[in-house]
């Protein structure tokens, strides 16, 4: 069993790893220093982790789903090993609760008492209560069988749940498995946020270098905003700003009004323009700062969001 660690930063209304990152010598061979205090990467940067660490089950942890305003969270490892969904209590970081899968990705989202997480390639939701990761019934998302039906991001809302299949490059708005709408949209859809009046649904097409704005309703196309390589995560503030993190880029796009407004340069070095892979995306609860997980440089950028088109 292949374990890993969460450093996890209470933003109430998420959590991330966090590091450090600093150059070093490149003499320096990667891995650890004497004292365990600092890490050396293969690139030639080092860092030093801040934080308390959780030990999961398995490995690359997908998402983080924070709940009982902050007192616990939902973690899923989908990495090379095993994959499970855990439930930790952020007041003295154990793992209280785990179940393990044969295979999950990086959907995950709350449904009333329950969660439901994606289920990988070829299949559909798993559905778990969330105080004991009890299993219900799977949820079955309509479409191709087999490996073609790979549901990417979900996301909850007052008109139902919204469920991504990366495969067919397609959208749904599910009642249980009943199917209200559909849309099809371009290559590769991953991550997908709700406006914060809920009539908007944003979902990032991975391999289209663009964000569309989809009505959350009928899921009939608004707009498409072109964005930079490889758009991942996506996350709204209250004033309507949508961040889009560009794991492609060295990144994040901000758009407003369906136009790119603002673009965030969130690597260590500006002057490499390879390495920081920005992935993940979290605001925290005042909207004022902005945290991004650059899974390249193992990093998180936080960044001066308070002062739109001022970014820093």
């Amino acid at each position: 069993m292949k374990r890993s660690a969460l450093y996890a930063l209470l933003l109430g209304g998420g959590a991330l790893a966090i590091a450090t990152p600093f150059y070093v010598s490149s003499n320096r061979k990667p891995g650890w220093d004497v004292s365990r205090r600092q890490y050396t990467l293969p690139n030639g940067w080092g860092i030093s982790p801040v934080g308390r660490s959780v030990t999961l089950p398995g490995d690359m942890p997908g998402n983080i789903l924070v709940i009982d305003g902050g007192r616990r969270a939902l973690v899923n490892t989908c990495g090379f090993h095993d994959h499970s969904l855990s439930l930790v209590d952020l007041q003295d970081g154990h793992v209280v609760a785990s179940v393990p899968f044969q295979k999950s990705w990086i959907g995950l989202a709350r449904l009333g008492d329950d969660v439901l997480l994606s289920a990988g390639q070829g299949g559909g939701m798993h559905r778990f209560s969330v105080d004991e990761l009890k299993p219900r019934e799977q949820v079955v998302v309509p479409g191709p069988t087999g490996n073609d039906r790979f549901v990417s991001s979900i996301v909850v809302g007052a008109e139902g749940t919204y469920a991504l299949n990366i495969q067919t490059d397609e959208v749904f708005l599910l009642d249980g498995s009943d199917v209200k709408a559909k849309a099809k949209v371009s290559y590769r859809p991953y991550g997908a946020v709700l406006s914060p009046d809920g009539t908007t649904l944003a979902v990032s097409e991975w391999g289209n270098r663009s964000v569309v704005l989809l009505d959350a309703k009928s899921l009939d196309v608004q707009s498409r905003v072109t964005v930079g390589s490889h758009p991942t995560a996506v996350a709204y503030a209250a004033d309507g700003r949508l961040f889009v993190s560009n794991a492609g880029s060295t990144s994040v796009s901000v758009i407003k009004g369906g136009k790119v407004v603002e673009t965030i340069e969130v690597g260590v070095d500006a002057a490499r323009r390879i390495g920081p892979t920005p992935v993940a995306l979290a605001l925290d609860a005042g909207g004022k700062r902005l945290f991004v997980a650059n899974a390249g440089e193992n990093c998180v950028a936080l960044v001066d969001v308070s002062k739109p088109g001022r970014a820093r």
